[in-house]
């Protein structure tokens, strides 16, 4: 699907300027920082790697599932070790 520009000079934070649909799902993801629903610095990392090719709806599935296996694989880490809470926190990032 093309990029969906906003209507108007955006009065937001927007991650990527010039697709709408993207920059509402980041900042709802960066919202979810404050309570542990997200990492704002892994958010960033898929930001980075989704701005050479804005607009690729599989791109943006594809580092996404990518980076909630990374941080399931932390989750299951932590499980083994009995580390039971740190295993939910990032049970709960990776399935944002």
């Amino acid at each position: 699907m093309p990029p969906v520009k906003a209507t108007g000079k955006a009065e937001w934070f927007t991650y990527f300027p010039d697709d709408y649909r993207w920059s509402a799902s980041v900042c709802m993801l960066i919202s979810a920082a404050q309570w542990g629903g997200s990492d704002i610095g892994e958010v960033d990392r898929v930001g980075r790697v989704l701005r050479k090719r804005i607009g690729d709806d599989e791109l943006w599935f594809r580092e996404w599932i990518k980076m909630g296996g990374q941080v399931r694989a932390l989750g299951m880490a932590e499980e083994r070790r009995g580390n039971r809470l740190s295993a939910a926190a990032y049970f709960k990032r990776a399935c944002l």
